[in-house]
């Protein structure tokens, strides 16, 4: 439980700023939502626009399959070259890649970052992975490094550098932070006027007129999506904790009522109720610690242990 409101409230996500990444999404005319892609070349377009975003990254997704070794499918997820210094975590072995390793953002180079887990599953946690190469899809990539095992962004095993071209069809996912001191209504206005105008000059590539803008924290988003199931673990939390107390206050009035006769009979004798009666562990009640002298005198004289007689001396006649 500890754990649980530790993760979601005290220190929820491993990445920079987290409080001020957002969440891009829309509504439609029936009030349903939906998550706002962009194509590249309005995501390009969008980066040297906006004035209301401090870094503006994006990503895209794929099944690859592994064909160097033991063949294995896995969760292959492109990052634009700003994408590792967007979330500001470093890599746990080697290193991530930067803009200034993609110096052609249109041909990026065949470099991966790999995640924990699919490092410790595939590699078997080689601390020596840095510089070797691992076969994608019959492509060789170099391994650039490993990232921390709370880095977990879209369940990716491998993340690859994604190639940026202003291509109207390619459509990614965004990735932001707002700026300090911005509020979310004025990046809401700001993203839904820039938006309207894409959808004004390609209007099949994104939702039809009618739509608005949903501009939401990262967080605020996860605990929408996932509060109901949230609500329910903590109730069986609390049920739990409700039926262990109902048991243990079970136990001592079954206890108190096995000892009625016995408290009975010293109350007529004319001693307190609590008078002798032992405690659960074995001493009389208000007891000293047993590292106290009463303890040990408890132990050798009222337990039935035999006393030790000092020798008489006997007298002489003179």
């Amino acid at each position: 439980m500890s754990s649980l409101v530790y993760a979601l409230w005290v220190d929820p996500y491993p990445y920079r700023d987290s409080s001020r990444l957002l969440n891009l999404s829309f509504v439609d005319q029936q009030g349903r939502n939906g998550t706002m892609g962009y194509s590249l070349a309005d995501y390009v377009e969008l980066q040297h626009s906006t004035t209301t975003l401090e870094d503006v990254a994006a990503r895209d997704g794929m099944n690859g399959v592994v064909t160097s070794g033991l063949p294995e499918s896995v969760r292959v997820v492109l990052f634009t070259p700003n994408a590792f210094e967007h979330f500001g975590v470093p890599a746990m072995l080697g290193r991530t890649w930067a803009p200034r390793d993609i110096p052609q953002p249109g041909a990026p180079p065949a470099v991966a970052v790999l995640s924990y887990l699919f490092w410790t599953r595939h590699f078997n946690a080689d601390r020596e992975i840095a510089g070797r190469t691992i076969e994608l899809n019959r492509k060789l990539y170099t391994i650039l490094g490993v990232v921390p095992p709370r880095f977990t962004w879209n369940d990716a095993d491998i993340y690859v550098p994604m190639s940026v071209t202003p291509d109207p069809q390619h459509f990614v996912m965004l990735m932001t932070h707002v700026k300090k001191g911005i509020g979310l209504d004025t990046v809401n206005s700001e993203l839904q006027a820039i938006t309207q105008r894409f959808v004004e000059r390609r209007p099949n590539n994104y939702p039809k007129a009618g739509f608005r803008m949903r501009v939401q924290t990262l967080n605020d988003f996860l605990l929408q999506r996932f509060g109901g199931t949230l609500k329910v673990l903590m109730a069986g939390v609390s049920l739990l904790l409700v039926i262990g107390c109902a048991n243990v206050s079970i136990l001592l009035l079954a206890r108190a009522t096995a000892r009625q006769r016995e408290i009975a009979i010293r109350v007529s004798m004319g001693r307190s109720r609590l008078h002798g009666i032992a405690s659960p562990s074995g001493f009389p009640r208000g007891a000293p610690p047993p590292s106290t002298p009463w303890s040990r005198f408890a132990t050798t004289e009222l337990m039935g242990r035999p006393r030790r007689r000092c020798p008489q001396t006997e007298s002489r006649s003179v």
